[in-house]
């Protein structure tokens, strides 16, 4: 987590791939850190897969699901992207970076 707060993302994902192994009994909490430091690194299809497995395990989660979206998106899948963040707000109406989020997308972000 000290990797993670200082930005060494390389150092960070060395070490949640580490403590996925070591913790099994935490990989949802895990495994949402990982995705969001493989976001961070521009690897969009493995935070999804990570973010998958988060919302897999959550039955929902905002978070999971707005950065999800912004994996999408990056990825060319704006349909995709727009379903994420809708769910998303769904979850979480008072966070208005989500509702931003699907305003720049609908306005051709």
């Amino acid at each position: 987590v000290t990797y993670e707060k200082m930005k060494n993302y390389p150092a960070a994902l060395e070490d949640f791939n580490k403590a996925l192994t070591m913790m099994p009994e935490r990989s949802t909490h895990i495994r949402g850190a990982r995705a969001y430091i493989h976001m961070s690194l521009g690897n969009y299809t493995e935070a999804i897969a990570d973010y998958d497995a988060v919302i897999a395990a959550t039955g929902g989660d905002a978070n999971a699901f707005q950065n999800r979206g912004v994996c999408k998106f990056n990825l060319k899948d704006r349909n995709g992207a727009l379903d994420d963040l809708r769910k998303a707000a769904q979850l979480a109406p008072q966070d208005p970076q989500i509702q931003k989020n699907i305003n720049a997308i609908q306005n051709g972000g």
